[in-house]
């Protein structure tokens, strides 16, 4: 029952140590703290694991090996957490960078769809609905080619950046379509 207890208290330390050495420094701004909690930790466990070897050798290698492991498992855990996290916000910027991007789609759509719905504006400028012009047809094209690059989740860095360049594309080809469509 004693070596229980003991190697509870041994498994217990030496993850807390680890979590606090790891953690608590990024929060406190203070990077000293790292070997302060390291420290005051391996002081705490030092008697847990070497008390038992006045009766037993085995125990207290036993008990070295718990802590050793409980150590392990608890910075592979917090490295795990860390790299999710990171993940989490670079999904979240490449989400953001996407929102943007659809917007300014969607501006760019509202705008070509007043020349394709509505009579007033197509009988101003007659030759943007006109797919046998160079400017024109090259628009219908990159709004199709556009559409199809809008990516989907998991978000990649390839796939945002591709549909940000399409969409920028997308809007300098409507300029130019409208330029060309008001000197006909």
């Amino acid at each position: 029952m004693t070596f229980l207890i003991l190697a509870a208290l041994a498994t217990g330390t030496a993850a807390a140590t680890v979590w606090l050495a790891e953690t608590r420094p990024a929060r406190e701004n203070d990077p000293d703290s790292a070997f302060w909690y390291a420290f005051a930790g391996l002081c705490v466990l030092a008697p847990i694991i070497l008390a038992p070897a006045f009766t037993s050798n085995a125990a207290s290698l036993t008990l070295l090996f718990l802590s050793g492991v409980a150590a392990i498992a608890t910075h592979l855990a917090l490295r795990r957490r860390r790299g999710m996290a990171a993940e989490a916000a670079r999904q979240g910027l490449l989400q953001a960078a996407l929102t943007a991007a659809a917007t300014q789609h969607q501006a760019t759509l509202d705008h070509w769809a007043c020349y394709v719905l509505d009579p007033e504006t197509a009988s101003r400028l007659p030759a943007m609905t006109n797919i046998n012009r160079p400017e024109t047809a090259s628009l219908v094209r990159l709004l199709t080619a556009t559409e199809e690059l809008s990516p989907a989740p998991p978000l990649t860095h390839d796939g945002v950046a591709a549909y940000q360049h399409s969409v920028t594309e997308l809007g300098r080809a409507l300029a130019t379509a409208e330029d060309a469509a008001a000197r006909h």
